[in-house]
């Protein structure tokens, strides 16, 4: 599942989003599951610099 500031998203909607997105130069947070495949995360990475979105930061959650 993709997720834009908590709301599920379809991935066909991620470029128009980063697209729009993009003139304030944002910067986007990746939290990814440890089952996600590599895959997917490079997809959005791509997704987001085909926009110009040149600020990423990877997000992860403290060990239980």
């Amino acid at each position: 599942k993709v997720f834009w500031n908590g709301d599920a998203i379809h991935r066909d909607v991620l470029d128009s989003r980063f697209a729009a997105a993009s003139s304030r130069q944002p910067e986007l947070h990746l939290r990814a599951d440890r089952k996600v495949a590599y895959e997917k995360v490079a997809d959005v990475m791509a997704a987001a610099q085909r926009a110009s979105i040149v600020k990423i930061a990877f997000l992860t959650e403290s060990a239980r």
